[in-house]
C-alpha cells in the first residue's frame, strides 16, 4: 500500500477562553513541518480552528526571522491554500532553531527587538494571523529569564503594532514546566501568551541515546511512567491557567529494533539505538 510522507501533531484543548487576539472557545489546531511531503493543498482545514506553519528559522548572524528559499512557495501561500475549504481557519507562523541561538537572541536587548520586529513584519506580510516561539529546551535560569522578557517584549510590541487584528501568540513547550534546566516563567506566561502548546508526546523514541520501548504519547499511566495527563496536572498545578493550555497529539508512529530479537518483554525491553521513525498517513 502507497502511504503519503506526513510529519503532522494535532493539537487539541478544552474550552479555552484566551486573554488576547483568538476569539475561538475551543482550539482544535495542527501542525505542518515544511520537511513532510504533505502537500498543503491536502490538509483538511474544515476539520480545524488553527493551523501552524512550521517552519521559519532565527538567523543566528542578526537575530531575525526568515524563511529558507527552498519554503518561500509554500510559505507564501499557506494561508490562502488552507482557507479554500475553511475560510475561517486562523493561521501561525511558527518559529524554529537551534535553542543555543534562541538563547543567545534573548540574552541581549537589540536582539530581542531585531527578532520581534522581523517575526511580525514578516507574519503580517504572508497573511498569517499569529505567531509561534518553538524554543523547547531553555538551558539555565537565567535562559528562563530571558524567555520571560523575550515574550513580554514580543506581546508589547504585537500590542502597539499598527496591524488592525492583533497576531495570536504562543509558545510551544515541554511536557512540564520544570526540568533540569529549571522552570519556565509560568506567570509571565500567563500574561503574555495566548496560550501553550504542550509537548504531551515523544516520552519514548527509537533514536535516544538509550532507547527502550515506550508508549510515545501515553495518555494516562497507571506505572507512574510519563504520561500526558501527568504533564498537563503539573502546567496547572504550576498556576498556568487550564484555559490556555493545548494538549499535543501525535499523528506518527515509531517502529524500535530489539537488542535482543529473542527477548520480548512488551514495554521497556532494551533496543538498538538506530530504530526507525517514520511519519505517514495512508
Amino acid at each position: 500500500m502507497e502511504v503519503n510522507t506526513l510529519f503532522f501533531r494535532i493539537l487539541i484543548s478544552l474550552p479555552l477562553f484566551p486573554a488576547f487576539a483568538s476569539s475561538a472557545a475551543v482550539v482544535k489546531s495542527g501542525y505542518w513541518f515544511s520537511g513532510s511531503d504533505f502537500p498543503v493543498a491536502d490538509i483538511d482545514s474544515a476539520l480545524f480552528t488553527h493551523l501552524f506553519c512550521a517552519s521559519a528559522d532565527l538567523d543566528p548572524q542578526n537575530s531575525r526571522v526568515s524563511i529558507p528559499a527552498s519554503n518561500a512557495q509554500a510559505f507564501s501561500t499557506f494561508s490562502t491554500v488552507v482557507r479554500r475549504r475553511n475560510p475561517a481557519v486562523k493561521t501561525i507562523l511558527s518559529i524554529a532553531g537551534d535553542s543555543n541561538d534562541f538563547a543567545a537572541m534573548a540574552s541581549r536587548p537589540s536582539s530581542r527587538k531585531k527578532f520581534v520586529d522581523s517575526s511580525i513584519r514578516l507574519a503580517t506580510s504572508l497573511g498569517f494571523d499569529g505567531l509561534d516561539l518553538s524554543w523547547i529546551h531553555p538551558s539555565s535560569p537565567s535562559q528562563m529569564a530571558d524567555f520571560a522578557q523575550l515574550v513580554t517584549e514580543w506581546r508589547r510590541a504585537i500590542a502597539s503594532s499598527e496591524n488592525g487584528n492583533p497576531l495570536i501568540l504562543t509558545a510551544r513547550v515541554f511536557r512540564s514546566p520544570e526540568h533540569e534546566s529549571g522552570r519556565y516563567p509560568v506567570q509571565e506566561m500567563a500574561e503574555t501568551l495566548d496560550w501553550i502548546n504542550v509537548i504531551t508526546y515523544d516520552f519514548y523514541s527509537p533514536v535516544s541515546s538509550s532507547p527502550k520501548t515506550g508508549p510515545p504519547a501515553a495518555l494516562y499511566n497507571p506505572g507512574n511512567q510519563i504520561s500526558a495527563d501527568a504533564g498537563i496536572r503539573s502546567w496547572i498545578e504550576s498556576g498556568f491557567p487550564a484555559e490556555k493550555i493545548v494538549m499535543g497529539i501525535p499523528l506518527y508512529g515509531y517502529a524500535w529494533k530489539l537488542s535482543d530479537p529473542k527477548r520480548r518483554d512488551g514495554f521497556f525491553s532494551p533496543a538498538a539505538v538506530n530504530g526507525h521513525i517514520n511519519h505517514c498517513m495512508a
